[in-house]
C-alpha cells in the first residue's frame, strides 16, 4: 500500500496508528509526536549524541474519507514538519501556551518512533527468533511516562516489530 500510494512504510505505519487513534479515543483532531532525526546543522554529522527533536504531525479525520486521502493527508502534514524540524519543541510549547497539565507531556500525548536498528540492536530486539515476518513485542507499562501512548516500529529485514508503550496510571495491558 505504501509503493502503490509513493509514500514510505513509516508514513504509512504513522497512518495507521492514527486511524487506531481515532478509532479508540472517537476524536477527529489526532496529533501525534514523532522524533525528527535534526541533523541540518552545518557541521552536526561528525557530532555524536542525540540530535532528535520532536515534531507533531496533526491529522482532522473526516469519517467521510478513505485511508488513501489520510494517507496523503498524514504525508503532507509529516513532510510539512519535517521542514520545520529546526525549530526547538521547548519554543513551541512556550508560543503555543497549550493549558498545561504536569500528568502529561504538552500538544500531544502520543509518540510514534520509526527506527532501523543495527544488528546488535537487532538481535537484543528478536532475541532467539530468526525469521520473523511480523512480531508484535508485548506491551510495557511505565508508571509517570513521559507519553500516555507511545507505538515504536523497527523496520527489519524480514518484516516490522512494533513494540507499545504505555502510562500505566492510565491504561492497562
Amino acid at each position: 500500500h505504501a509503493r502503490q500510494n509513493n509514500v514510505t512504510p513509516s508514513t504509512l505505519m504513522l497512518t495507521a496508528y492514527t486511524v487506531l487513534l481515532h478509532r479508540c479515543s472517537r476524536q477527529q483532531d489526532i496529533l501525534v509526536g514523532t522524533p525528527a532525526a535534526h541533523r541540518n546543522i552545518s557541521g552536526s554529522e561528525w557530532m555524536v549524541g542525540d540530535f532528535s527533536n520532536p515534531i507533531v504531525v496533526r491529522s482532522q479525520i473526516d469519517s467521510s474519507q478513505t485511508f488513501t486521502q489520510l494517507l496523503k493527508q498524514v504525508q503532507t502534514t509529516f513532510v510539512d514538519a519535517i521542514r520545520h524540524q529546526d525549530y526547538p519543541f521547548p519554543l513551541l510549547v512556550e508560543k503555543l501556551n497549550p493549558v498545561r497539565d504536569a500528568s502529561h507531556s504538552p500538544i500531544c500525548q502520543a509518540m510514534f518512533l520509526w527506527h532501523k536498528p543495527n544488528e546488535q540492536r537487532l538481535s537484543e530486539i528478536l532475541g532467539h527468533h530468526n525469521s520473523i515476518l511480523t512480531h508484535v513485542l508485548p506491551m510495557s507499562g511505565q508508571r509517570g511516562a513521559t507519553y500516555d501512548l507511545m507505538l515504536s516500529v523497527a523496520d527489519i529485514p524480514d518484516g516490522l516489530v512494533c513494540s507499545w508503550s504505555f502510562n500505566s496510571d492510565l491504561f492497562d495491558a
